[in-house]
């Protein structure tokens, strides 16, 4: 029997990195195109578990899926709150390892996913009765992550002048003629 096991490295705003696994133990990855460090290692976090469906997109198609962890405890989900505006902008990637018939890891993961992390929320579970007194309540933490994130403002407007070109290009005069050009004037091409 064989299985396999999903892994969550998660690169917050600060430059932290966050690397999860939903194994029971945890488990150490070399180094590949996404984990920049060998032998790093993955905590065991079985909450990871139920990860939503992930699509691969093209053609610059955004894709977004949110990421929940029921059953938190307040004053744990209240520490996660506190830090919440590390979330927006965090890089999140979803790999899987994979176990042979003796539960040993073939190689390394195999990352199928990755987002861009964004609105951070956290959303009371209620208490429950216990011996006549009501319990604190747990709260459920979710986290949106989009793939292919898409912003909503104009790309940034870029001017090169020809000293600038030819610093890349020292011999190419294509933008010697950049300062005659106006907005509004037509440049007139020559005939052959």
């Amino acid at each position: 029997m064989s299985g396999f096991d999903v892994v969550a490295r998660i690169v917050w705003t600060d430059g932290s990195i966050s690397r999860l696994t939903s194994a029971n133990i945890g488990v150490y990855l070399p180094a590949d195109g996404v984990e920049d460090v060998d032998g790093a290692y993955y905590t065991c976090f079985p909450g990871l578990g139920p990860i939503p469906a992930l699509k691969q997109t093209i053609n610059g198609v955004s894709d977004e899926v949110s990421f929940t962890l029921p059953g938190v405890p307040s004053d744990i989900a209240e520490m996660f709150d506190v830090e919440a505006d590390l979330a927006e902008g965090a890089e999140v990637f979803i790999g899987r390892v994979t176990y042979d018939h003796k539960l040993q890891m073939i190689g390394g993961a195999t990352w199928i996913w990755n987002g861009e992390a964004g609105e951070f929320g956290a959303r009371d579970s209620g208490g429950s009765m216990e011996d006549g007194e009501l319990s604190s309540g747990s709260q459920t933490l979710s986290l949106k992550v989009g793939s292919q994130q898409i912003t909503r403002s104009s790309s940034q407007l870029y001017s090169w002048s020809d000293a600038q070109h030819r610093q890349l290009h020292p011999t190419d005069a294509f933008f010697s003629e950049i300062g005659g050009l106006e907005q509004g004037s037509v440049k007139v091409f020559p005939k052959f």
